[in-house]
């Protein structure tokens, strides 16, 4: 082998090596920035429409990115802003995922805990006994303090997947409002669903539909947390679940909390 030879070698590995440690490096941008997209599309975006999730996932790779400088991680110059567009759309194509996620989960938990068909759903919608379910110890109900409700929150959000909201500090102590908000909303447009088709097909749930009964949620919890005392309650209540989902206390089959002196929580909405 010449002496060009080994030169040329040389160089294929210092190509080779820094294209691998750049191929590195963008996986776990992509995959920090894929969870921050999905925390911030709880937190601030809920079920954003198109225009709107093209800027969020603008601001969250520029956040990532910087948080990528000051931990000195460097790529290749032809990452940015060459790469930006389809980072962007690959965020939003994330972020659709999650939704359909989200769905899916809704949908089977659902299916397992109402008996809703045929007229059973519509008589969940009427009554709002989806967000309730009775009290063991004196019958009566509670709102929120839904089993499906729960369910759902745990096992979404805190599932085993990397991109799980557990892996966030804003969900290691407890659910944020605005994720149960957002459970409660799909939860209810699977239910009109059912209730609209009258059969147990899976039934279709557009983002327009989330998107308005979100708000309308949120206007009603927000009124609920005016007052001190159902927001203490439903902070407790939050705290719990989140406890739940990080391992950190027994789940019984009943719902029950293993060990929990807490009493049954109030929430009227």
């Amino acid at each position: 082998m010449t002496i060009r030879d080994l030169l040329i070698h040389a160089y294929l590995n210092v190509m080779i090596t820094r294209d691998l440690a750049n191929m590195c490096h963008l996986r776990a941008f992509l995959q920090a920035a894929k969870l921050q997209m999905r925390l911030q599309a709880v937190l601030s975006h809920p079920i954003p429409e198109h225009q709107d999730a093209l800027k969020l996932a603008q601001e969250v790779l520029d956040a990532e990115l910087w948080a990528s400088h000051q931990k000195k991680l460097k790529f290749a110059h032809s990452y940015f802003p060459e790469y930006n567009p389809q980072m962007c759309w690959l965020l939003c194509d994330d972020l659709f995922t999650f939704c359909t996620e989200l769905k899916k989960t809704a949908i089977s938990i659902t299916k397992q805990l109402y008996d809703i068909f045929l007229k059973g759903a519509a008589m969940l919608i009427k009554t709002g006994d989806y967000l309730q379910i009775p009290n063991l110890s004196n019958g009566k109900f509670k709102n929120f303090v839904s089993q499906a409700l729960k369910d759902i929150c745990i096992e979404f959000f805190y599932s085993n997947s990397k991109k799980a909201l557990k892996n966030t500090d804003d969900f290691h102590w407890t659910i944020p409002v605005n994720g149960l908000i957002l459970v409660v909303a799909v939860v209810k447009g699977v239910i009109s669903g059912f209730s609209e088709t009258g059969t147990d097909k899976v039934p279709k749930l557009s983002a327009d539909r989330c998107r308005t009964d979100f708000i309308r949620l949120q206007k009603s919890v927000n009124k609920l947390l005016d007052i001190p005392e159902r927001c203490e309650e439903l902070e407790e209540m939050l705290a719990q679940w989140a406890k739940i989902g990080m391992g950190g206390s027994d789940w019984h089959s009943d719902g029950s909390d293993a060990g929990s002196d807490v009493g049954d929580i109030n929430i009227i909405l």
